[in-house]
């Protein structure tokens, strides 16, 4: 809330960094109306999953306090998108704890967008189902949640959806000897910019999805094609500019970011033995995937371990049954997989010259951008009488949402209670016996009720859409360029 108050008010400009050499780390101090601050506290329950949740403080309108932020090394997309909304919100008078649920309807907005935009530029170019299976399982409780935060990590992880969408897409025609239309063109540069900007190191992410378009793809006709010499060339250029402002931006907020991601001397990872190093960063890989499928908050609300198993069984099984009757040679697995290849490489550099501090968040860009990158894969396998895996996907996926939405509620209404003595292993967020400490906005009973009404209609509504679309038409016969 402070970085997107400071973001849209000009206080996070470079010159406006401090630099503590004591802890050598830079912070902005942000001057901010103290309705801003009409959240609950999380000092209060952070990090401590058994401490519920406390109610919101209100503050006295017009006056104005301090806050220190040290988030000095990131883009300024997202928190000018998020602190417009703040300003807004202000302006029209609305109470602090209502502008904050308005920045997280927002960002939970155009997260969606960014996931609708993924579906309209495959929905033409493949089945439903085949898109639905791969999204379904890249959409975690963790990437839903993110997403309705005031944090760009959900923008990131939708944005690099949308961006290996439009990077299938202009395969896709590639491969057909068909031009691409001119939204889908568009689309490209408008990706770069929005994944690019959103983290600092999303830069990453885009080279790696950039480098599937210097790839030939064949054609029906036998020629092999450059995927990103089929787009026109202005087009090109734009991407090219979306690419540079990417990279400019990249290299001036490196020189900005501390050398170690959790705040701590840099010194307490350079002393560390180098085999200790790598072993750190190996062991953290398994916990990092967990976290990316289903750790909420402040780390202190986790979805149980035994739906991420089932999430990668159920996962696995969809994915390589459908993969069974592929026919479609748009982007090939070991393509896929050199490219996730490549970015978990960088992660591990990353950790390795820097203090190891990724969380699963950090790196779903990763897993979300592969499993969309797979659609042309799967999608001949979920057509027609062989829908099943398609609909056993959606069906698991809501199911595991509607559990997770009612954990994380009830997780802050009423904290974790051991139900067996001092037990750690019987630690569940249960509704004891008191009134909750912390209330959503309408209500326990009001929440709860909507999301059981809302997510069994979204499984039968898909389903339905699932076994009743038809399956995609794209014809466009070459011309301009391909007919050439």
């Amino acid at each position: 809330m402070a970085y997107a108050w400071g973001t849209i008010s000009g206080q996070t400009l470079r010159g406006s960094r401090i630099l503590d050499e004591q802890e050598r780390v830079t912070h902005t101090v942000i001057s901010m109306p103290a309705e801003l601050k009409e959240y609950v506290d999380p000092g209060e329950y952070k990090f401590q999953p058994e401490q519920p949740a406390g109610s919101f403080m209100l503050r006295d309108r017009g006056e104005i306090v301090t806050a220190t932020s040290y988030m000095t090394g990131y883009p300024p997309l997202y928190y000018a998108l998020v602190g417009a909304v703040l300003r807004v919100g202000i302006a029209v008078g609305m109470g602090g704890y209502h502008v904050l649920v308005a920045a997280r309807i927002c960002s939970g907005l155009g997260s969606m967008a960014l996931i609708y935009g993924t579906w309209r530029v495959l929905r033409n170019r493949f089945p439903v189902a085949g898109i639905a299976v791969p999204v379904l399982l890249a959409i975690t409780p963790a990437v839903a949640f993110l997403a309705s935060s005031v944090n760009p990590s959900g923008w990131e992880i939708t944005a690099a959806m949308f961006l290996a969408a439009v990077i299938v897409a202009i395969r896709h025609d590639a491969v057909n000897g068909a031009d691409v239309p001119i939204r889908t063109e568009l689309c490209l540069p408008l990706a770069i910019i929005i994944l690019g900007l959103s983290r600092p190191l999303s830069a990453i992410w885009v080279g790696g999805l950039l480098l599937l378009l210097l790839l030939p793809v064949k054609s029906t006709d036998g020629r092999r094609i450059m995927p990103l010499r089929v787009l026109t060339r202005w087009v090109r250029v734009l991407a090219y500019l979306a690419a540079l402002v990417v990279v400019a931006c990249f290299v001036a907020l490196a020189a900005e970011r501390v050398a170690s991601v959790t705040g701590e001397p840099a010194t307490d990872w350079s002393d560390t033995p180098v085999p200790a190093r790598w072993m750190a960063i190996l062991l953290r890989f398994g916990t990092m995937l967990q976290m990316a499928f289903g750790v909420m908050g402040w780390n202190d609300t986790n979805v149980p371990l035994l739906f991420f198993i089932l999430w990668l069984v159920v996962g696995t099984w969809a994915m390589s049954r459908a993969a069974a009757g592929a026919t479609q040679m748009i982007l090939r697995p070991r393509l896929v997989a050199l490219f996730a290849g490549l970015m978990l490489l960088a992660v591990v550099l990353e950790s390795y010259y820097a203090a190891f501090g990724w969380q699963g968040r950090y790196a779903m860009p990763i897993v979300t951008a592969s499993l969309v990158l797979l659609i042309p894969q799967v999608s001949d396998g979920v057509v027609g009488p062989h829908i099943r895996p398609a609909i056993s996907v959606l069906v698991f996926c809501v199911g595991v949402h509607l559990i997770a939405v009612l954990w994380n509620m009830v997780r802050y209404a009423w904290g974790e209670s051991r139900i067996s003595g001092d037990s750690q292993w019987l630690s569940l967020p249960i509704p004891g016996p008191g009134p909750a400490t912390w209330i959503p906005m309408g209500g326990v009973a009001l929440v709860t009720a909507l999301a059981i009404v809302e997510y069994t209609l979204i499984a039968l509504g898909g389903s339905c859409m699932l076994r009743y679309s038809r399956p995609a038409a794209y014809v466009s016969a070459p011309t301009g360029r391909h007919a050439r």
